[in-house]
């Protein structure tokens, strides 16, 4: 997941930023949704925050 998303936040999220969202992304989803359902699950939380995060950080820096 972290791969795929590195890719598409590439040059405007550093990676180190997206393994951190994935993981407590993940951290958040465990336990609360059925196994099937996680991976795609995971995709949506993580890059809903990667875009939050990268339009924080184009307002202030």
């Amino acid at each position: 997941m972290s791969d795929q998303l590195s890719v598409e936040f590439a040059g405007r999220v550093p990676r180190s930023v997206v393994d951190r969202t994935v993981e407590a992304a993940r951290h958040d989803l465990d336990g609360q949704t059925p196994p099937g359902a996680l991976e795609e699950l995971l995709h949506r939380l993580a890059h809903y925050r990667l875009d939050l995060y990268r339009d924080t950080q184009g307002e202030t820096g």
